[in-house]
């Protein structure tokens, strides 16, 4: 066999000469038993660049031992291939490399695609395995971030069609994951390498422009890196002062925001400076000694060290204008805050002498760890899992304060619901209304950073679908999901069972006097697992309650039924829930004859039975009557047709107030002589509709009262 055909000499290794700074000579050795153990398994298997497959491995595993990563994980990153590309097992790993490394495999270890219908499908599934994995141990997201990273540096060999696809779902999901675990240094590197792969023209003109800015404005850059350095040193202040490498992809991303060409000069962006120094106060120390130098820019300064970001991270910012009128980014921090910036959760790897007791990247993890159980919880498919962890991926964080002076870390974009749900599942479902600093907001407010927000329960408040449009966090997201669902079915169920009831009824039956082999031989025919599977898909329109109520009365003896009988409609309330919608086209309320439509996957749709939107339909509407003693309100319309003049709207708003009439919606149009006034009232039937009609009609400047069909 030629050198060129054979797997590398573990001593040979850059691995090797890592591991040697920092484990022990057993964990080296089991490392070499990993590494020698994964050449066997992928010999003579190549890559597309034709390299030995072996070296894509050991080089997941060097990145990994850089963060000074456990033997485990080195160990698992070496195998991480092995389940999922040879005849090797789970077991047998288990049994010569433990149980932690072979779960750290199984968890980084795709689903077999033949299982399923698509590409997405298996992408969505094998995310999802991934992260559940994660709960339970999150060095398997460390060992998928390392091997997408070595796969982004090794892409040049895939077809362009290829590279688009992976490099899409980097941005998507790798490079968010990389800065949830606040790996910064990992997540910047994912991020250029996506831009360069997805838009290599554009990537080159960015580089080659931060290269020539730097080089033409080199003596200028040293200049101000020594002036910082000296005036540091003159308040006694020991500090490490450099030029910041600038993220392309950023630059990049401003110029697609702003669409302004003037972004892509690199020149406008500014210059970045980072300044280390050894202790906490040293920092503000260093903040004023900048800022004696330069004109710092008003409202730009940030203490992220008082108010430390959520995953740990923690500096001084601040802009300021040079001599030269050029824009000056200063990032000030300890060696500590810097370390864990860039390092995120695996800081504490990397420099297990330096870090605190107390490690805040750590605390977050676990803090986001246990969202995406409650979300794998909740949700009943993996494109739905992967909705709502991605929709987390992406968003900044704030902070916001519970009435006890709590902090909760947020998306940006959150709402009092997603605070709800952020304290407890139960709060979040019963969650009536919001005071958020003081004062009552409604549910969909966008909260701030630094907000204080008290949630108040209601008795009968529940989850709305329409909230699913405004939440920003997928655990909110995953339980108003999980609520409607299971609600949906229990009302599916109870709305089933009235209707085939109804069906019987003519037959002097009802359900509970059906034969048992009746039913079971219904179900066994329409291949339902049971009565309540039944009941859900009438009331979803997928079986006729007619039909079925004649095949679960004997067929044999079938008693003659009369078409007065036969037709009888069916009460209902209008409150059942989901599987009872009234229809805003016609806004159906008690004293109105009323029909239903069985909508496939929806219940029954409640129509005004002279409502122009029956015309359109192909299906034939169901009889059905208002259930009595109805004693809650419903929403009803009417168009009010005023004179153009002050106080018209003033008078109207006036008198549903003194009849203590809710208005749920208004909606003005008209010209320059009338205004139409179009509002959703809260009335308990017809009669009260036509008292409240009948008020507004004796305004001076209303001419007409009327409710659209």
């Amino acid at each position: 066999m030629t050198a060129a055909s054979a797997a590398p000499a573990f001593v040979s290794t850059d691995l090797y000469r890592i591991v040697q700074r920092y484990q022990t000579p057993e964990d080296i050795e089991t490392t070499q038993s990993a590494y020698e153990f994964a050449a066997k398994a992928h010999a003579d298997v190549r890559r597309k660049s034709g390299e030995l497959y072996i070296h894509h491995p050991l080089e997941v595993a060097r990145i990994l031992a850089d963060l000074h990563m456990d033997v485990d994980t080195l160990c698992a990153a070496l195998l991480h291939d092995v389940i999922e590309d040879t005849e090797y097992s789970k077991e047998y790993i288990t049994e010569h490399f433990g149980l932690v490394v072979a779960e750290l495999v199984d968890g980084v270890t795709k689903l077999a695609g033949n299982h399923f219908t698509s590409r997405t499908e298996a992408a969505e599934a094998s995310f999802q395995k991934m992260m559940i994995a994660m709960t339970q141990d999150y060095r398997v997201v460390l060992i998928k971030l390392a091997d997408r990273l070595h796969n982004m540096r090794t892409l040049g060999s895939m077809p362009a069609e290829k590279k688009r696809r992976i490099a899409n779902e980097t941005l998507q999901i790798h490079a968010p994951l990389a800065r949830k675990m606040g790996i910064n240094m990992l997540r910047k590197e994912l991020q250029t390498l996506c831009l360069m792969h997805l838009h290599p023209w554009r990537y080159e003109i960015l580089r080659k422009s931060a290269a020539a800015n730097i080089s033409h404005n080199r003596t200028t850059y040293d200049r101000i890196l020594n002036d910082i350095t000296e005036a540091l040193r003159s308040q006694q202040v020991e500090s490490s002062v450099f030029l910041w490498e600038k993220n392309l992809y950023r630059i990049y991303e401003d110029a697609q925001k702003f669409k302004s060409n003037k972004y892509l000069s690199n020149e406008s962006d500014g210059i970045e400076i980072r300044v280390l120094v050894d202790k906490t106060p040293e920092c503000y120390l260093a903040l004023g000694a900048v800022h004696q130098l330069y004109s710092p820019k008003t409202g730009k300064f940030k203490d992220f060290i008082a108010a430390r970001k959520a995953y740990g991270y923690q500096a001084l910012q601040t802009e300021l204008i040079t001599y030269e009128r050029q824009l000056l980014k200063v990032e000030i921090q300890t060696k500590q805050m810097y370390q864990v910036s860039q390092y995120g959760v695996t800081s504490h790897f990397r420099y297990p002498n330096s870090m605190t007791a107390t490690d805040f990247s750590k605390t977050y993890l676990d803090r986001w760890i246990k969202q995406v159980a409650d979300i794998n919880k909740a949700n009943g498919s993996p494109s739905e899992f992967m909705e709502d962890i991605t929709s987390d991926l992406f968003l900044q964080d704030i902070q916001v304060y519970t009435p006890r002076g709590d902090i909760r870390t947020l998306p940006r974009g959150s709402t009092p619901i997603d605070f709800a749900y952020e304290i407890h599942t139960d709060l979040g479902n019963s969650c009536s209304y919001a005071v958020v600093d003081n004062r009552r907001a409604p549910l969909s407010t966008p909260l701030k950073n630094g907000a204080t927000v008290r949630i108040y329960k209601g008795e009968n408040a529940r989850p709305q679908p329409n909230w699913l449009n405004f939440v920003a966090t997928g655990k909110a997201r995953a339980a108003i999901r999980h609520w409607i669902n299971n609600r949906k079915d229990g009302e599916f169920i109870a709305l089933g069972k009235k209707l085939l009831n109804e069906a019987l009824m003519p037959y002097h039956a009802d359900i509970s006097t059906i034969q048992p082999d009746q039913l079971k031989g219904t179900l066994s025919t329409l291949k339902l697992k049971d009565a309540d599977d039944l009941y859900s898909h009438i009331a979803q329109g997928d079986h006729c309650a007619k039909l079925l109520a004649r095949r679960l009365v004997d067929e044999d003896s079938l008693l003659k039924v009369s078409e007065d009988d036969a037709d009888q409609p069916i009460p209902i309330k209008g409150t059942e829930g989901l599987a009872v919608e009234l229809q805003s086209c016609c806004y159906p309320i008690p004293g109105d004859i009323i029909v239903a439509q069985l909508e496939k996957g929806h219940g029954l749709a409640i129509h005004r039975a002279d409502c122009k939107n029956l015309d359109k339909s192909d299906t034939r509407p169901l009889k059905i009557s208002w259930s009595k003693h109805q004693d809650q309100t419903y929403p009803a319309a009417l168009s009010i047709e005023a004179s153009n003049r002050v106080g018209a709207l003033s008078s109207v708003s006036n008198t549903l107030h003194n009849l203590e009439i809710n208005t749920e919606e208004m909606h003005i149009s008209g010209d320059n002589d009338t205004k139409t006034f179009f509002l959703v009232i809260e009335v308990l039937d017809t009669e009260h509709l036509r008292n409240v009609a009948k008020k507004l009609q004796e305004l001076d400047l209303v001419l007409a009262v009327t409710r659209p069909h």
